[in-house]
């Protein structure tokens, strides 16, 4: 069966290449950004004996950590359960101790290297993650396996496992949280209330209140969601998602396998490629079995060889690998007590001599061993290097047509350059049509359901005559029997009324071996501010022909002509020029401040100028009260700290008063203004604004952008975001 399942799946892909090419085509423009996206990555969960945990609670446990991850676009998808696992447990007692921890990393990674498509996350559940800790989970920056134990509920265990996620997606030491905070040297968010601190995933299990992820970490994650998992976008509103048109190859390595008296360095453990089909560069890493800092000194060579035509009768040799006609090399080179250097990597022809440099630098990144508690963990344990390399320079093309090659064997090893040694050496498959090759879940029209109403879909691509199961996020809303091709379809289900339709929701058609083919729903827009406010975060809004009130670095302000609302805009590109009116279409989301903003998939500068005038108010009526907030779905926009009257956060304003404080500096960036109403306003200085500590007790008219700000008390505090010099004014 499992035969005929893979001659059925190859013979659809030759079928569909043609076509599924030409389809492509020309669709995507550089530099776009989709209006909906959303990655599901597999997870296989293995329970190790004693781990005191059932199948089922460890599902819960994974959906739980499902709903946290959702913030950045990802859904978890368990594909396969292993129960009383021993892999690198040598005394099979479930009881990890430090010496089984590379074993249990090595023995993850190489399942997951047996799933259809190699990508996926490995959850091994123990008794004790790591004997001598009380941790109750870990994981290696960047590695795609984490150890965990059973917390005694389903939503704390889902926390470790969503936290130690993040750790998998690159929320390492010191990532960016937000504007004003760093994380610290083990990947912990600050010790301080609020979303950025104590309320954020990212704080260790001791004293963590909250599930937050912030844009910063959100954006970090995203960058991993090829390498990770199973990726839909929707690209135009006038269409339906799709399967990102995903290229992938990876292959793991023994750990210490290489040659004898060769430093740790030059041991390589994992090699990776990814790229998206019509996208003109490949994202590489080769992941080292050791750090640089081991060695006094380093002078070693890492190369990858592609077979770009496969086809081992042409090309040339290189080491063990024949028919190769390009080299990619990158050189470590370190000195006694000196830094190391990472030169410009080349690629050489190997048919005609050629060398050509990369266009960027490789660099080299770290990978710590991070938990969840508090203090524990941050120890650099193994290097990685990572390129970005032009198709062209390698023969493989930006696009695949019919009659290319969709298979590029690729050779990987290092050297040491001065006695030519081959330290370590290894191999990987490059599939240029892996998209293809993965299940399709297919959606019509332009994608948008309506609740409560059938949905059509179609399915392709799983197990022959077979039963599936169909959800909507975790919801089952179809089982069926797979025909004799492991289609089905078209047919229809019934979006459940409960849901909104604008937001994206996760499909998932999964069959009995646990591969399953996904898509997303496409969410409908809605068109005021208002409205745009009132939706829980990821919702979906189109505005149109608003009056750009502010800009503030890669940051502007919107607002209607009726001065009624007013909201954040972030990105992409470049901004618009204040005073001119612009469409955006983006999601709603909320900023560690409270802040609602929307993260723009597009912006549309209109040909029209208009005048933004601020709206005049005292002191007290600043910020204002919540509008249609809900706390437990975070929806609408919160007030200020005792705020009333009408909320204007995201409106440009204008008030007056005697500043009565200047922040003690050299160079000030705030001073407050009170006009005897109760309330005095900080006022922010940004890079086109300079305050003189001789304003102090000067009356003053303000104009600036009506927004807020966390206090040390984690208070919602009314602020001024003053735009030019010409935003003071004395009397």
């Amino acid at each position: 069966m499992k035969n005929e399942r893979r001659r059925s799946a190859a013979g659809l892909r030759s079928l569909i290449l043609a076509l599924a090419l030409v389809l492509a085509a020309g669709c995507i423009a550089a530099g776009q950004q989709p209006v909906a996206t959303g990655t599901q990555i597999p997870i296989i969960i293995n329970i190790y004996k004693n781990a005191g945990i059932s199948p089922a609670d460890a599902k819960a446990a994974i959906e739980e950590a499902s709903k946290i991850a959702a913030q950045a676009g990802y859904k978890l998808t368990v594909v396969k359960v292993n129960e009383n696992a021993t892999g690198g447990d040598a005394d099979e007692n479930g009881d990890i101790a430090p010496a089984e921890v590379e074993k249990v990393v090595k023995a993850g990674k190489d399942e997951i290297e047996k799933t259809p498509n190699k990508k996926g996350v490995k959850v091994s559940f123990t008794r004790t993650p790591l004997t001598g800790s009380t941790t109750p989970g870990w994981t290696y920056h960047d590695k795609p396996v984490m150890v965990v134990k059973n917390r005694g509920s389903s939503e704390a265990t889902g926390q470790t496992i969503a936290h130690e996620l993040g750790h998998i997606l690159t929320l390492g030491p010191r990532h960016k949280v937000d504007n004003r905070t760093d994380a610290d040297g083990v990947g912990h968010t600050p010790n301080r209330a609020g979303d950025s601190g104590n309320g954020n995933i990212m704080a260790p299990s001791n004293r963590r209140n909250g599930t937050k992820l912030t844009q910063d970490q959100i954006d970090e994650m995203k960058k991993k969601r090829f390498e990770r998992g199973k990726c839909a976008s929707q690209w135009d509103r006038a269409y339906g998602a799709s399967k990102d048109k995903h290229q992938h190859g990876v292959r793991t390595d023994d750990l210490g396998d290489q040659a004898a008296g060769s430093p740790a360095h030059a041991d390589i453990t994992t090699a990776t490629l990814n790229g998206i089909n019509g996208d003109p560069v490949i994202w590489g890493q080769i992941a080292l079995g050791g750090t640089f800092a081991e060695s006094s000194t380093v002078n070693t060579r890492y190369v990858m060889v592609f077979n770009s035509d496969n086809d081992t009768s042409t090309g040339s040799i290189y080491g063990p690998f024949e028919g190769v006609e390009y080299a990619l090399q990158i050189r470590a080179l370190k000195f006694e007590s000196g830094e190391l250097m990472i030169f410009p990597a080349n690629v050489t022809n190997l048919m005609d001599g050629e060398v050509v440099p990369l266009p960027e630098k490789p660099t080299v990144t770290n990978a710590e061993w991070l938990t969840d508690t508090e203090g524990l963990g941050g120890q650099t344990v193994y290097n990685y290097i990572n390129f970005t390399l032009p198709k062209e320079m390698v023969g493989i093309p930006v696009g695949i047509e019919t009659g290319d090659a969709t298979e590029v064997p690729v050779g990987v090893l290092s050297e040491e350059v001065v006695s030519g040694i081959v330290a370590d050496e290894s191999s990987l498959v490059f599939n240029l049509d892996q998209w293809l090759r993965d299940p399709t879940l297919e959606t019509f029209g332009n994608g948008v359901p309506t609740p409560g109403q059938p949905y059509p879909f179609a399915i392709s691509g799983l197990q022959p005559n077979d039963i599936f199961n169909l959800y909507v996020d975790e919801t089952l809303v179809k089982t069926g029997v797979l025909d004799e091709t492991g289609g089905f379809g078209p047919r229809q289900f019934i979006f459940p009324s409960d849901l909104s339709n604008n937001h994206m929701h996760f499909l998932t058609a999964q069959d009995s071996t646990g591969e399953f083919a996904y898509n997303i729903t496409c969410p409908e827009p809605v068109t005021t501010v208002a409205e745009a406010k009132s939706l829980s975060d990821q919702g979906l809004c189109s505005l149109d022909s608003l009056g750009v009130s502010a800009a503030f670095g890669d940051i502007f302000y919107v607002q209607t002509d009726d001065r009624s609302s007013g909201i954040a805009v972030y990105g992409p590109g470049s901004v618009p020029p204040t005073g001119l009116r612009t469409n955006v279409l983006g999601v709603i989301r909320t900023n560690s401040d409270g802040e609602r903003y929307i993260e723009a998939s597009a912006v549309e500068p209109v040909d029209e100028d208009v005048m933004t005038q601020p709206l005049g108010m005292n002191n007290r009526a600043i910020g204002g009260g919540d509008l249609f907030f809900d706390p437990i779905t975070e929806s609408g926009q919160m007030g200020v700290t005792d705020g009333s009257g009408l909320n204007n956060i995201g409106l440009l304003v204008r008030t007056a008063g005697r500043i009565v404080d200047v922040e003690d500096d050299v160079s000030p960036t705030w001073f407050r203004i009170d006009d005897g109403s109760g309330r005095s306003i900080k006022c922010l200085a940004t890079a086109d604004v300079s305050i003189d500590p001789t304003w102090l007790d000067r009356m003053a008219v303000v104009t600036g952008v009506s927004s807020m700000e966390r206090n040390e008390d984690n208070e919602a505090c009314s602020v001024i975001r003053l735009r030019s010099q010409n935003d003071v004014l004395f009397l």
